[in-house]
């Protein structure tokens, strides 16, 4: 069952139990009223006719063997005069009777009746019992109504007692203001119908309520639900908008900043993972590093490595020859790169521009430069190793490298962006490498680069030397010797 459907359930059930908590104890309650409310009228009534009753009648009747003596008919008339003012007024007497006990237990005797129906009249001198509707035995010497109905021979009635005094003769008898009970039940039934239509439109108001929140969840989590979707499909274009200001318009937020956070790292991924090493990748994407299309001034160092003879050495081979080995040398180049923590910035057809402190700054960008290129140089003799026993041609290379401020970040438009440096440093070190035949070394440094790691490695002072382009000369360096700091591969 899906959960949309499993919370209007729930509501349905909530509300079904909310409402059936509080209408059924109103019920309960207000049948309790109703009956203690009958009690209470059917004792008053016989009470008051009690006193009513003239006792010289009350004797008479009871002495006399005639059944339809002036005494018997004017008391007659007291109860049914008494019956029908009740009766106008709502109370709905069904008989009232006038007994005595008789001299068999647990039985009365019938002295007058005035039911409702003269058809039903009991007569004079019956006997039946008076046992409660529990067969709790009834005290009909005092004033006083039973708790539950009362059944006897002629149904089930709630009663009220009142007992008829002499202050001769003391007791002479009982009246018993009969109500039928289904009278009473008539009632209760028109409580219970006022009850069931409460619950009915509770259940009604309950489930319209349910019914409109699970549209409106359902419309939330299935919007939401659409959007994850494309998301997890790696469309990450398509903006989610909040849905409304409650929680369902935080999580949209949410999942909306976590779509920008995925886009921006895919466009991390985008412009860097062909640049960088695996793990300087994952510096960036967890640091907050920003794309823009504006380049920031920092410090780097540059290097650049061009393979020297290139342009004999591409008109002496094959094209298919040619790219098959400077893929293979770039590859290894590529290694020691990013070991080294690296930039790629571009392949210049046979030569490598590399950037160190970008995009991530990097405190030992001269050392890690320098060492770069040593193992650079080492690698391609391993390489040319390789190459000879192959038979294939063999190449070199000369390398440079300057540090200073450059201009770093993505250069272009939306369209068409590359990350690169470019300034005067960038010129310096390319114009550095370009000198590395004339002095006909591998590696080239300048005094900038050098002065920073002079103490890793013994290095040959080559003087100032007057670039092209340039108005002031450079001091060049080139290492010599052996290291006296391990490469970090």
């Amino acid at each position: 069952m899906q959960y949309c459907r499993k919370l209007f359930f729930t509501c349905v059930s909530v509300g079904l139990i909310a409402a059936g908590s509080a209408i059924f104890p109103i019920y309960y309650e207000a049948k309790r009223q109703l009956f203690d409310q009958l009690s209470s009228q059917a004792l008053s009534i016989a009470a008051s006719l009690s006193l009513q009753i003239p006792s010289s009648s009350l004797e008479e009747i009871a002495s006399s063997p005639s059944s339809s003596t002036e005494a018997e008919r004017l008391v007659e008339g007291i109860l049914r005069r008494e019956r029908t003012i009740q009766r106008e007024h709502g109370v709905f007497i069904e008989d009232i009777v006038i007994v005595r006990p008789s001299s068999r237990p647990e039985s009365v005797e019938v002295l007058i009746d005035a039911p409702l129906d003269s058809n039903l009249k009991i007569p004079r001198g019956k006997i039946y019992t008076e046992r409660g509707l529990n067969g709790e035995r009834l005290d009909l010497k005092h004033l006083f109504s039973p708790e539950g109905f009362v059944r006897d021979t002629y149904g089930t009635w709630l009663i009220g007692y009142a007992p008829i005094y002499d202050t001769q003769s003391g007791y002479m008898g009982t009246i018993l203001v009969s109500i039928k009970s289904s009278k009473v039940i008539a009632s209760m039934r028109i409580l219970l119908a006022y009850g069931a239509l409460a619950f009915l439109i509770s259940l009604s108001i309950a489930t319209a309520a349910s019914s409109f929140f699970q549209k409106k969840l359902t419309q939330s989590l299935t919007y939401l639900s659409q959007r994850v979707s494309q998301i997890q499909k790696g469309n990450l274009d398509t903006p989610i908008q909040a849905q409304g200001n409650d929680e369902f318009g935080a999580l949209a937020s949410s999942i909306e900043a976590m779509r920008q956070g995925l886009k921006e790292r895919e466009l991390l991924k985008k412009h860097f993972s062909r640049y960088v090493s695996r793990h300087i990748l994952e510096d960036i994407l967890h640091s907050n590093y920003t794309l823009s299309l504006v380049g920031e001034s920092r410090k780097i160092t540059v290097l650049f490595a061009d393979i020297r003879g290139f342009t004999t050495f591409a008109e002496e081979h094959t094209p298919e020859e040619v790219v098959s080995l400077l893929n293979e040398y770039f590859e290894e180049m590529l290694q020691v790169i990013f070991a080294y923590r690296g930039t790629l910035d571009k392949f210049l057809g046979d030569g490598i521009m590399v950037e160190f402190g970008s995009p991530l700054d990097d405190p030992e960008q001269e050392k890690n430069a320098v060492l770069c290129a040593l193992s650079m140089q080492e690698t391609l003799s391993k390489l040319m190793e390789k190459w000879h026993r192959e038979g294939k041609p063999l190449i070199s290379i000369g390398i440079g490298i300057h540090t200073g401020l450059a201009v770093v970040g993505n250069i272009g438009t939306e369209a068409r962006m590359e990350y690169t440096a470019i300034g005067d440093t960038v010129n310096v070190a390319a114009r550095i490498e370009k000198q590395t035949r004339h002095f006909q070394e591998p590696i080239l440094v300048s005094e900038d680069t050098q002065k920073k790691v002079r103490d890793l490695l013994l290095w040959k002072d080559l003087g100032p030397v007057q670039l092209t382009g340039r108005e002031k000369s450079i001091r060049l360096f080139t290492p010599e010797g052996k290291s006296s700091a391990k490469s970090r591969k």
